[in-house]
């Protein structure tokens, strides 16, 4: 398994996202369904809007699937109705078929539900996943005890503690 993940786009280093973790946790998520194999993870910039993509291309079945992921930086609805938009029109562009995917620190229930409403799969740091591939569909909640921060918190938390 090739994995070009490791050339970023300049834009990828200003996202507070970074492109690490998303991809990270993007295989992750698919390496917990056997009938998945991850051949290739590519971080592109889309060309109308410059924002950072990764495309994943799996076997699914022995078919070939492309995942085309937005990662952003939030989960507001006007955020994610444009990610979806940018999703659509480069999954256009794929020769085979392509399922967007938006992936964000956390995802909301809205942000959920406007992905589910635009057949888009998501993703989030916190552990949250929805993901249809042809025969395959994950569906992943996490909850948290109180008193207990989610991942993406912890992360956060513990790089700030480097820069002070």
């Amino acid at each position: 398994m090739k994995l070009k993940a490791d050339k970023k786009p300049a834009q990828a280093q200003s996202l507070n996202l970074p492109s690490d973790h998303a991809v990270a946790a993007l295989k992750a998520l698919l390496a917990q369904v056997s009938a998945i194999k991850l051949r290739e993870v590519r971080i592109e910039c889309s060309a109308p809007s410059r924002e950072l993509l990764i495309v994943a291309y799996v076997d699914v079945y022995q078919h070939s699937h492309t995942l085309v992921c937005a990662v952003k930086e939030s989960d507001d609805p006007e955020n994610v109705s444009d990610a979806l938009a940018e999703l659509r029109y480069r999954a256009a562009e794929l020769p085979s078929h392509a399922t967007p995917v938006f992936i964000a620190p956390r995802v909301s229930a809205a942000a959920q539900a406007l992905c589910s409403g635009s057949h888009a799969g998501f993703l989030d740091l916190e552990g949250n996943a929805r993901l249809h591939l042809d025969d395959v569909f994950i569906r992943q909640r996490m909850s948290f005890a109180r008193g207990h921060e989610p991942m993406a918190a912890q992360r956060e938390g513990e790089e700030l503690a480097g820069v002070a």
